[in-house]
């Protein structure tokens, strides 16, 4: 017995063997230039996180417009041409439209939202959502984040006061997360979550633990990447259970408190159960996948722009002193107040958190999937159906083909007429299309407010904790973070 087993566990492996061979293979078959793969790994290093793109890229990206490689076991193309970069998120959408990304709803309800929806579904509520995110909504959620930012200051005051100086030093990673925090508990569902004064609130623990566990969350991601079929069958789920279980319970009681006294509060939920309510409208799983992933993306790219921003700020004293002037200088104009409009008019602001973003793209890539054959223009070569593709904004923000000198902080980059020189997809944070971030206009006022109101009231400097360069992690499969970032803090209100 023990013979056969040892025979045919020597067949099997043989026989995985060399369908692993011809498998990788697959872009040879087709012409199309593919650096040799590994067994197993593909063309990653095995390490499971993105840094591999980089140095793909930058190794192939002469190769236009694109090329194909292997993230473990999944063959992918990965686009380098610009040109084909528009054609794909604009000009052809219809060609891509899906991600591809893994979603079990059944198991795992918060995983329908809008960034993993596919299709007409994908389509339906996209339409139904977009009006929720229009400058005159985020008109009326202003004051709600206006006033969490002098949360934000007062907690910072105190902390200087009990120091027993006007100077403090302080990590600004966790301080930048609780604020967003706070911010989101307020515009999504109404609750004071108060993380900014009380760091151990149930709020932050859960905005932790969601990006938390990186490496085993990053083993998920690989597994339902590379096995998409497999994960749906196995019933794998992204979220652990008593995340979901908080969720529902939240989102549960924050309807029927509303609903039952009926409270409008102009807020993400109050739309939200609008459109909940309106004839096809959208189920509570709907609303419950929707909510969290405005708490997720909106917590966390938000904090580590917002984290970013500052450090670069700390390292250049002449560009904070040129931004905070004109922070100064606009808001005299507005009797001393942060509104809407103030935020609008003040573009160094912009091109100062637009370099950060450059420097330090949270959402480095992102997938499409071909849902059908595509012929790229003026070329012979067809992306056919099914084909999973991966466009590295990342890698062009870092690219000196179109930033030279790319690791130097420099917001005259976007100034009005170096952006108009440059190729429209040279730069996209938040992508381009009609799938691009639908939060991008809550995510630029939140940061905004927060910046212009913490260079208002401080200047942030290296201590010497500061670590140079800042630390970066990928506790989340997609998600670029900061480790954390200790920076000296100095109040610059006079004090009678």
């Amino acid at each position: 017995m023990w013979l056969s087993f040892s025979i045919a566990l020597i067949v099997a492996v043989i026989l995985l063997y060399w369908i692993l061979k011809f498998h990788y293979k697959h872009w040879e078959r087709k012409k199309i230039f593919s650096p040799r793969p590994s067994l197993f790994y593909g063309n990653t290093s095995g390490k499971g996180h993105f840094w591999d793109i980089k140095i793909l890229y930058e190794t192939f990206k002469h190769k236009k417009p694109f090329f194909g490689f292997f993230f473990y076991i999944k063959p992918m193309l990965m686009i380098t041409d610009l040109d084909l970069v528009k054609n794909i998120l604009i000009k052809d959408f219809q060609y891509f439209q899906n991600r591809g990304s893994f979603s079990n709803p059944k198991a795992d309800p918060l995983t329908g939202h809008l960034i993993n929806l596919e299709d007409e579904y994908w389509r339906n509520l996209r339409s139904k959502l977009t009006p929720v995110f229009s400058s005159g909504k985020m008109k009326y959620m202003f004051s709600s984040v206006r006033t969490i930012g002098d949360r934000l200051v007062e907690v910072l005051n105190d902390s200087i006061r009990e120091n027993g100086n006007q100077t403090l030093e302080i990590e600004i990673k966790s301080l930048m997360s609780r604020f967003t925090i706070d911010v989101i508990g307020t515009t999504a569902f109404g609750i004071d979550c108060n993380t900014l004064k009380d760091p151990n609130s149930e709020f932050n623990k859960i905005g932790n633990d969601i990006f938390a566990n990186g490496r085993g969350k990053i083993s998920l991601f690989f597994i339902r990447l590379n096995l998409f079929n497999l994960s749906k069958i196995l019933n794998l789920r992204i979220n652990e259970k008593y995340i979901i279980d908080f969720f529902k319970n939240l989102v549960e009681q924050t309807i029927k408190y509303r609903e039952e006294n009926n409270v409008t509060r102009k807020d993400f939920m109050d739309l939200l159960i609008d459109l909940k309510n309106s004839p096809n409208g959208l189920t509570f799983n709907d609303v419950l996948a929707q909510c969290f992933v405005f708490f997720a993306a909106g917590y966390e790219t938000s904090s580590s722009t917002m984290t970013f921003t500052l450090y670069e700020l700390a390292q250049n004293l002449s560009i904070q002193t040129k931004v905070r002037n004109e922070i100064n200088s606009i808001l005299a104009k507005y009797n001393g107040e942060i509104s809407y409009e103030a935020l609008s008019e003040m573009i160094y602001l912009d091109q100062v958190m637009n370099e950060s973003l450059r420097l330090h793209t949270p959402a480095p890539a992102v997938f499409r999937v071909a849902n059908q054959d595509y012929k790229v223009p003026n070329t012979n070569f067809v992306i056919e159906k099914g084909t999973k593709i991966l466009i590295p904004y990342g890698e062009f923000h870092a690219d000196p083909e179109y930033f030279p000198e790319p690791k130097i902080f420099d917001p005259e980059r976007f100034n009005a007429d170096n952006s108009k020189k440059r190729h429209s997809m040279a730069y996209l944070p938040f992508g381009d299309g009609p799938r691009s971030c639908i939060g991008m206009r809550f995510g630029k006022m939140e940061s905004k407010i927060g910046i212009v109101l913490l260079l208002q009231n401080f200047k942030f400097s290296n201590s010497a904790k500061t670590k140079i360069p800042i630390e970066k992690c990928w506790n989340s499969p997609a998600v670029l973070q900061p480790v954390e970032l200790s920076l000296k803090i100095e109040s610059t209100v006079v004090k009678n």
